[in-house]
């Protein structure tokens, strides 16, 4: 068996390969549609408790909360619950705590690498950030192309401009974007 992190990479290859994707930014409700999600509705889900879950009733829908203002989260939100969608994985909702969770937590994991590889493509990424140094210039340029949030764009351009894995503890790019981004939400 695949670990997660290449199931959830290799899923959504898949998945983009069966829309046809060749070009940025994704057209997330196209792929969604695809892989069975039958709508994505917004509703207004009151606090933090949720950004997003997943119903399974007679046909799959993605409830996202309404009042999430940046449309890149709303995006990698999308992404997350249809990797959630695609992996078969059960659960309630997914609140910032969880988008955020890039620790050994394999649901959660493997629906945020899902996401990253939806809107961020590596094959489409690759050529936009080859040669380019790691700045919050560079990451929200690659955010704003990809229509994706900022936090999932440092970490595809980190894995695919510099091989690093974002994730770990001793990543100086992270702590870097962390620094310049001192109160702003991520997502």
């Amino acid at each position: 068996m695949a670990r997660p992190i290449d199931r959830a990479v290799l899923k959504a290859r898949e998945l983009l390969e069966r829309v046809g994707t060749k070009a940025y930014p994704v057209d997330l409700e196209a792929v969604a549609e695809r892989a069975g999600i039958a709508r994505i509705n917004e509703v207004e889900i009151p606090g933090d408790a949720a950004a997003g879950f997943l119903v399974r009733h007679e046909a799959a829908m993605i409830v996202l909360n309404a009042s999430i203002r940046e449309p890149g989260r709303k995006r990698f939100t999308i992404g997350h619950e249809l990797g959630h969608y695609v992996f078969g994985h059960r659960g309630m909702g997914c609140g910032s705590k969880e988008l955020m969770d890039w620790s050994d937590q394999r649901e959660e994991m493997e629906a945020n690498r899902f996401a990253v590889e939806i809107l961020l493509p590596e094959a489409l990424v690759k050529p936009t950030v080859t040669g380019k140094d790691f700045s919050y210039e560079a990451v929200e340029s690659l955010a704003t192309s990809f229509k994706s949030s900022l936090t999932a764009a440092a970490i595809r351009f980190i894995e695919v401009a510099t091989g690093i894995a974002p994730m770990s503890p001793d990543c100086p790019y992270i702590a870097k974007m962390r620094r310049h981004r001192k109160g702003m939400t991520c997502g």
